[in-house]
C-alpha cells in the first residue's frame, strides 16, 4: 500500500497495522505528523497575519520550508509559536524563513529540546556480595 503523502521518501506502507488512515488514505505516522502540522501552521499563521497574500501562495511556502528546504516541521511551528508569543511583526510568509534563520531562535528552540529530552542517566554497576559472619553461637546453625 503507498502512503498518501506527496512528498514522502519511502512511499510503500510495509506494516498495515503501524499505518495511519484519513478519509480512505493510509500514511506513515512522520508523514501524517507532517500533514497535520503543516495544517496547523497554516491556520496559526493565518489566525496572526492579516494581509493580502494568497492561501494557496501560504500553503505552498510552508510546503516549500518543509519539504523542500528541509526545515524540521516542529521548529516552523515552534518560530510562529516564538513569533506570536514574543509579538514580532510579521507582514508575510516570507519574514517566516527570515525568522527561522535567526540564530537566536535556533538557539532557542534547542534550549526547549534539551529541556524536554529524556536524560539517560548510566548505572553503576555495583557488585554486591554477601560475606555471612559467624561468630560462634546457636545463631549460626540457624541461620
Amino acid at each position: 500500500m503507498k502512503c498518501g503523502y506527496k512528498y514522502c521518501k519511502n512511499n510503500i506502507i510495509e506494516n498495515e497495522d503501524e499505518a495511519i488512515k484519513e478519509n480512505g488514505k493510509y500514511y506513515h505516522l512522520s508523514c501524517y505528523e507532517k500533514k497535520v502540522l503543516k495544517a496547523d501552521i497554516f491556520d496559526a499563521f493565518c489566525g496572526y497575519v492579516h494581509n493580502n497574500e494568497n492561501g494557496l501562495l501560504i500553503k505552498k511556502k510552508i510546503k516549500d520550508y518543509i519539504d523542500i528546504d528541509g526545515y524540521n516541521p516542529t521548529y516552523v511551528y515552534f518560530t510562529l509559536y516564538y513569533i506570536i508569543k514574543n509579538k514580532i511583526p510579521l507582514h508575510s510568509i516570507f519574514g517566516l524563513k527570515f525568522v527561522m534563520n535567526q540564530k537566536k531562535v535556533k538557539d532557542e528552540y534547542e534550549k526547549c529540546l534539551n529541556k524536554y529530552k529524556n536524560v539517560r542517566i548510566q548505572p553503576e554497576n555495583i557488585d554486591f556480595v554477601y560475606k555471612k559472619e559467624f561468630n560462634g553461637g546457636w545463631r549460626d546453625l540457624i541461620g
